[in-house]
């Protein structure tokens, strides 16, 4: 057996380190400007609903967008196109600070901020995680996922956070100002980066041609189908919403108990990120570990729904962080390893745009809680997404039995 701590020898690669820094600052620039967006929109609206249709408008720029982002990372250096859209959400929040200090801000500028993002979000997200492969190659990959996951529960861990002080201490620009100039730092790392990152060799004549070609790889690949059928699942991921609904509303416990919520949170995430490329040494049903911590994030979101003790919440809430980075590092790593290498990042576009049925159920979520209350709603959603979980235990065989035998690098 292989020692689990082999996984860390990842660390020696400088390229790499930069890497997981410049991911770090960028994911936690995402949080706080998440808060952020959040809170200033329960302030200028109080509308739960309209929480909900921000996140759908911008996970339909990513639906969109997601399979050309794949494309894109297939046919120019990635690091260039990773650059390229970071400092497009460099001037968007530059362009969001200014209205907000201004006292100009309207919800209408939120909207269109929030496209703007999903559309650079859905070039550059493919080319994010495929970027891991030209860093550090194939054998290295299911550690450099393990770690990279560890880049985003320390931005789960510190970005509600510091969201949440910034906006108590100075309000929502000072927190988005602080966002700015996270996603600012994250650039500079990246440029440190000697790899510019491979292409795929893709022809440039038709971009919609290849987008096709990705589209039927993934529909003969029986375990990348199934692998999408449960992100897919994430239409049921209430608990995203509800979170500065449960410190606004019923909790009450303002923008700093929000940002004690988003520790706790990122506590448990950043606790099994650590723990994650141990077990991906040791574990290889890579399947089954997604699906009992899928379980595990909803049995969470129910204890924490049914809730009025701020303790008993904040320890929810652990739980509930500490299943999104083995889940979404489980799923990556079934995509990674089993695609052909001109197929990689064209696969995880896939990824990415089916994960927005996440913001799909938080559009609904937000009219059901402004209807029967956010108890109800999330308690809802989660039993819904347990019920198909143990169906899909019993008959996703692809995914159940994936690690059986020795899996090999496409």
């Amino acid at each position: 057996m292989r020692n689990p701590l082999q996984a860390w020898s990842i660390l020696k690669d400088r390229n790499f380190r930069w890497l997981w820094v410049a991911n770090g600052l960028f994911f936690s620039a995402q949080q706080v400007e998440q808060i952020a967006l959040q809170w200033l929109v329960l302030d200028l609206t109080e509308s739960k609903a309209l929480l909900g249709l921000l996140a759908t408008l911008q996970g339909l720029g990513i639906l969109f967008m997601s399979p050309l982002g794949g494309v894109a990372a297939e046919r120019m250096p990635r690091r260039n196109l990773l650059v390229f859209a970071r400092v497009g959400l460099v001037l968007k929040t530059a362009i969001l600070c200014t209205l907000i200090f201004s006292g100009h801000i309207q919800v209408w500028h939120i909207i269109a901020s929030v496209i703007v993002a999903g559309t650079l979000l859905a070039i550059s997200q493919p080319a994010t995680q495929s970027f891991l492969y030209d860093i550090v190659g194939p054998q290295k990959l299911p550690a450099a996922i393990a770690f990279n996951a560890t880049a985003t529960s320390t931005a789960n861990l510190l970005g509600p956070s510091l969201g949440g002080i910034f906006i108590a201490i100075a309000g929502a620009g000072a927190a988005y100002f602080a966002g700015g100039t996270g996603y600012l730092l994250g650039i500079l790392f990246m440029l440190l980066i000697p790899i510019a990152g491979r292409t795929g060799g893709l022809s440039r004549a038709n971009v919609f041609k290849d987008v096709g070609d990705g589209l039927k790889y993934v529909r003969s690949s029986p375990l990348t189908m199934w692998v999408l059928f449960i992100i897919c699942l994430n239409f049921f991921s209430a608990i995203h919403l509800m979170r500065p609904v449960y410190a606004h509303d019923v909790l009450r416990v303002g923008p700093a108990g929000l940002g004690l919520m988003g520790l706790f949170w990122g506590f448990g995430a950043l606790t099994s990120s650590l723990i994650i490329p141990m077990l991906f040494e040791r574990v290889k049903r890579l399947g089954i570990v997604m699906l009992i911590v899928l379980i595990q994030f909803d049995l969470g979101s129910i204890i924490f729904a049914y809730s009025h003790n701020f303790m008993v919440s904040l320890i929810a809430l652990s739980i509930i962080g500490g299943a999104g980075p083995c889940y979404q590092a489980a799923a990556q790593t079934m995509l990674q390893v089993s695609a052909p290498d001109r197929m990689r990042s064209r696969v995880l576009s896939f990824f990415f745009m089916v994960g927005q049925f996440n913001a799909f159920g938080q559009f609904a979520v937000g009219i059901l809680t402004d209807a029967q209350g956010p108890t109800f709603s999330l308690v809802t959603f989660s039993l819904i997404r347990l019920a198909l979980t143990g169906v899909l235990l019993l008959i996703a065989l692809p995914v159940r039995d994936f690690g059986k035998s020795e899996v090999k690098i496409a």
